[in-house]
């Protein structure tokens, strides 16, 4: 497997927002996002910016 793991890039907004809202074992103060509220986060030098994408020899499995 090669992982990549990047600043946030427009392009994955989408599935970030979405990635965020579902992992909620870990979010204990149950807070949600919208993709306009994740757009903020996007643009906010207040929060560390970080994506995670792996391939393998199978194929790409996109942002994880």
């Amino acid at each position: 497997m090669t992982a990549v793991i990047d600043d946030f890039l427009p392009v994955y907004l989408q599935r970030i927002t979405q990635l965020s809202n579902k992992s909620n074992q870990f979010n204990v103060a149950t807070k949600r996002y919208m993709p306009t509220e994740m757009e903020e986060v996007f643009a906010s030098k207040d929060y560390i910016h970080l994506y995670g994408k792996l391939v393998d020899k199978f194929g790409d499995n996109g942002v994880v």
